[in-house]
């Protein structure tokens, strides 16, 4: 897996890329995306970036995937190609995979895409590598002579064998592997016996070398041998064989031919001339000085065949002498040859043999030449042969080329070969030990192979050997310390090396290096874990079907419900289809047909409706097959019990009627509008409104801009800014309309997102206003009006008050004056105290007149934080004479307000009116008791006055009880003035007050105070 993956995107919309981009930054994958969208731009970005993996979309303008993927496969780039778009058609899908795509990606699944990505890559790395390995493979196979075979035991099969077959048998692979019957009529006659004795040997788990004649097809009988190695499991049972078989024809003719000549030879010596004409070998009987005194028919017509030129074929001639003088090629052989003759005359050698070329004009040839004294005991001699072993050097060179053909393939193996002596010394190890280990050979041979291992191999190395001597076979793990430091975990399989005498001689043993095997077994066994604890968690039903529809896997989830719907226990090996035609044949056959789509390669997805304990039970399912060499092997299978997503549709449907009611039943105008500004929806008000506001009727699609006046688009651009930014703007506006007048609108943007909080719309609401904005203008207008009378009638009465003021002093004055007199006229009197009684009167109007313009400027007063029960304490003490005259009490409870920030002299007023008018108005019977409490309900306080006084009829006095100069008890003191300076007091204070009363029940009266 590279560090950083290149990826080239073949895509012709911005956002869809962006939306790519994101979820493989998402998933925080280390990448390199160029994006092209165009046929020329992908294919040269396919030389020049050379990526690892290219994403396409479907269609583009100029072209689509299946030519993009047509390029890829004609370029030298070999890269996974995945299909990532909208919709496709299943067949499509399949199309798409089955041109050599390594996937497909909905564009709304785009959460799939990193693991894609990187499954993608890493199968095609893996592909790479197996394609390597086996072409690795087929390379060796199709350059030896040997022939390699595996055959599976279990099955009695063949399932390899190398193209050498042809050359051996004269079958080639495919008819090994097509007729079972081949091996049985190789065989000759002769060797069946040999053949199964060897056969008996190697299924009791021995390696078995040995010989036999074969029936060629085209070459007749041969002599082959074969190695055969046994593979057997834990419990002994015999797995597989693999095994190397060579033509041995010309080796065992070779030896024949030798053993054959040299009997002719001691039988010449024995026999003398009576018998040398009847021998193969070329023969002359030498004298002691060398003379030829003999020769026989081969001799004689080697030298008419090859031309010798001595008359009477040399007899009588020096052989010595004639050797001596050789030259050329047979000038060293010559000299050799006469002075291993000479030895032999005079007694120093026993035997003397040599060979030597003596090639024709036509061939090459080689003879050997044995050199025997003569039995005889008078005349001493030597006999000369020449054997023509030309066969066996042939076969001699073939079989050296053959070894060292070997030795290359000992030395270029994929496997490591590890060879030790009994001494546990190592004496050869080939090229792939010294790579693994990461040190040369001379480093490792002559060292015990325990010296590479980890500390814990050396009591295990030393049994196993022992094991080696007793000739046991075996295949285990060790770990190896590599020159680095690194731990390599082997796969070591060894076997015994032996002589002819079957002593033994050391270890033969095969190191593979399974390091990355284990980790991946290890990720495997995680994988596997992982994936059996996602199934087992799941609250989906998992299972997975053969091709004879047999349950492979299947989770719990699944078992208990099928246990709990079909009353059936769910086992491995089971077959899908027999337990529902025990429950229910059209079931079963509905399945059936199911089943044999999926298995025809269709990826099926439906829902079925059941009925369980009588209420609808809604489960999709998703049956997909799965692929394995091209074909299908089996079915995933994924079931979901979605009857409450069904029902929620159901109340999804139902509320999307409901909520098109209230879009159409509201006063609003509303356009639902994409990211875009394209209209979307809209109702039948905003339909009505466009056309008579704008001039021309909405339609989906179309831009929002284009109901707007051109002056107006800049600003509706900021407002868009505003609201994708999450803000909600909210103004007032006025439209000329179509027939010449003027609307007021209150106009709403608001954003639309999802949980992720990403933007999916705007809506845009509008209300007319006209008849509320044209209401609101009135009302502005007489408000003025009316703020304009009350301060005429302010000014009016403070003109009364004070410009009378002064008149009103000096007549009260004059009227207490003429009170100091005394008249004889009882008339004049009453006139006079007539006369000063209503000048104080009007004197007390006029001060209740300031009292009250007085109140009106107070508003403005500062506020200050008032503690409510140091104001009735301050109070109390100021109305102290009162409250002890009448044995009043005041309860206090202000836990639920104890503090109010206000205007303090407003507050006291209002407190110190109620207080007293509950003593005052009390029944005579009872003390008076007043209770005040107080809470908070959101921005309001409120002040509940209770006392247990006399009470007020208000049906009779309610409408005027805050009226001024009004009073309902005369049986007491009073102006009228004390509830009208509570109620005005309390609006000044932006509050209210109100009163619960009935007579000879108390009276409660209720302060309300913004906070």
């Amino acid at each position: 897996m590279p560090a950083v993956i290149k990826i080239l995107h073949l895509e012709d919309v911005p956002t869809d890329a962006m939306l790519v981009r994101y979820a493989l930054e998402k998933a925080k994958l280390k990448f390199e995306k160029l994006d092209v969208d165009d046929r020329e731009g992908y294919t040269a970005a396919i030389k020049a970036f050379k990526p690892d993996i290219i994403l396409s979309d479907h269609s583009l303008p100029s072209f689509n995937s299946t030519e993009a993927l047509k390029i890829l496969k004609e370029s030298t780039l070999d890269v996974p190609f995945i299909l990532i778009t909208s919709t496709i058609s299943e067949e499509f899908a399949v199309s798409i995979m089955q041109m050599g795509a390594a996937d497909y990606i909905l564009k709304d699944r785009l959460q799939r895409l990193p693991n894609a990505v990187l499954n993608a890559i890493e199968k095609y790395r893996i592909d790479a590598e197996r394609r390597n390995a086996f072409e690795e493979m087929n390379r060796l196979f199709n350059t030896i002579d040997e022939v390699f075979f595996s055959r599976d035991m279990i099955n009695n099969k063949l399932t390899q064998i190398s193209p050498a077959c042809k050359n051996v048998y004269g079958y080639t692979p495919e008819e090994f592997l097509t007729d079972p019957d081949i091996r049985n009529r190789l065989i000759h006659p002769d060797s069946r016996e040999p053949v199964q004795q060897s056969a008996e040997r190697y299924l009791k788990g021995e390696t078995v070398l040995y010989q036999y004649k074969i029936i060629n097809k085209d070459k007749g009988v041969r002599w082959a041998e074969s190695k055969v190695v046994p593979t057997m499991d834990g419990s002994g049972r015999l797995l597989r064989i693999d095994g190397v078989t060579r033509d041995i024809t010309d080796r065992k003719n070779a030896e024949e031919q030798i053993e054959q000549n040299n009997i002719q030879i001691k039988e010449a010596a024995e026999t003398q001339s009576a018998i040398l004409n009847a021998l193969p070998p070329i023969i002359a009987l030498l004298n002691d000085k060398g003379e030829i005194i003999s020769v026989n028919d081969s001799w004689r017509k080697f030298a008419d065949t090859n031309g010798l030129g001595l008359p009477g074929y040399g007899v009588g001639y020096n052989y010595l002498a004639i050797a001596d003088a050789a030259t050329g090629m047979d000038k060293e052989s010559g000299k050799a040859m006469a002075k291993g003759i000479k030895n032999i005359i005079s007694g120093k050698q026993v035997e003397f043999k040599m060979e030597y070329a003596c090639d024709s004009p036509d061939e090459r040839r080689w003879f050997q030449v044995i050199v025997a004294p003569t039995a005889h005991k008078k005349y001493k001699g030597v006999v000369v042969a020449h054997i023509n072993i030309t066969e066996r050097r042939l076969a001699e060179e073939n079989l050296f080329a053959s070894e060292k053909q070997y030795r290359n393939i000992v030395e270029t193996a994929q496997e490591g070969i590890w060879a030790i002596d009994q001494d546990l010394v190592t004496t050869f190890v080939n090229k792939k030990v010294c790579d693994m280990l990461g040190y040369p050979a001379e480093h490792i041979i002559d060292k015990y192979p325990f010296d590479f291992m980890i500390a814990e191999e050396k009591i295990r190395t030393i049994k196993r050997i022992q094991q080696r001597e007793q000739g046991i076979i075996e295949t285990h793990e060790s770990r190896f310390i590599t020159k680095n430091g690194n731990q390599l975990i082997c796969s070591v399989t060894t076997n015994g090396i032996y002589d002819h005498d079957g002593r033994f001689l050391g270890t033969l043993a095969m190191v593979t290096d399974i390091t990355q095997r284990k980790r991946d077994e290890e990720a495997l066994k995680r994988s596997e874990a992982n994936l059996s604890a996602i199934i087992e968690n799941t609250t989906d039903m998992v299972y997975s079907l053969n091709k004879q529809l047999n349950f492979i896997t299947f989770n719990e989830q699944f078992k208990q419900s099928v246990k709990r719907v079909y009353g059936f226990d769910v086992e491995q090996g089971a077959n899908a289809l027999e337990f529902l035609y025990t429950y229910d044949y059209k079931t079963a056959e509905k399945w059936k047909d199911i089943y044999a789509r999926a298995l025809a390669g269709e990826t099926l997805q439906f829902v079925i409706e059941n009925t369980y304990h009588k209420q609808k039970v809604y489960l999709s399912y998703s049956i997909n097959p799965m692929r394995g060499g091209g074909e299908v092997i089996g079915l995933s299978c994924f079931s979901r019990d979605i009857t409450q997503q069904k029902l929620d549709e159901l109340a999804l449907s139902q509320s999307e009627a409901n909520m098109r009611s209230v879009f159409e039943n509201t006063d609003l105008s509303i356009v639902l509008l994409d990211n875009d500004l394209k209209v979307v929806s809209f109702n039948s008000n905003a339909l009505g409104q466009s056309f008579n506001v704008f001039g021309k009727e909405l339609s989906i699609g179309s831009s929002a801009f284009g109901y707007f006046p051109k002056a107006r688009w800049p600003l509706i651009s900021g407002i868009i800014q505003k609201v994708t930014s999450g803000e909600m703007i909210d103004y007032e506006t006025i439209y000329d309309t179509s027939d010449g007048g003027k609307e007021w609108f209150d106009v709403r943007w608001v954003g639309i997102s999802n949980k992720e909080n990403e933007n999916l719309g705007i809506i845009l609401a509008l209300k007319n206003i006209t008849e509320k904005k044209n209401a609101d203008l009135e009302r502005e207008k007489m408000t003025a009006d009316l703020m304009k009378r009350n301060q005429d009638l302010e000014q009016f009465t403070y003109i009364i008050s004070h410009n009378l003021r002064a008149p009103v002093a000096n007549i009260k004055g004059l009227a207490d004056l003429l009170g100091f007199y005394e008249y004889a006229d009882d008339e004049c009197v009453s006139t006079i105290e007539a006369l000063s009684t209503a000048v104080h009167n009007l004197d007390q109007v006029i001060i209740d007149l300031n009292t009250i313009l007085q109140t009106g400027k107070q508003v403005n007063e500062k506020l200050e934080t008032v503690s409510l029960q140091e104001l009735v304490e301050e109070i109390s003490a100021e109305i102290r004479m009162i409250i002890d005259k009448n044995h009043a009490s005041i309860i206090c409870d202000f836990e639920g307000v104890s503090e109010i920030k206000t205007i303090k002299s407003y507050l006291y007023s209002i407190f110190q009116n109620l207080l007293i008018n509950g003593i005052k108005y009390r029944k005579t019977e009872f003390n008076p008791q007043i209770t005040i409490n107080t809470r908070r309900k959101g921005e309001k306080i409120f002040i509940q006055f209770s006392d247990n006084g006399k009470g007020i009829d208000l049906k009779k006095f309610g409408p005027h009880l805050f009226g001024l100069y009004k009073r309902f008890d005369f049986s007491v003191e009073g102006k009228g003035m004390g509830l009208f300076m509570v109620k005005m007091q309390a609006e000044a204070l932006g509050g209210n007050i109100s009163v619960k009363s009935e007579l000879d029940k108390g009276t409660e009266f209720i302060l309300e105070l913004p906070v």
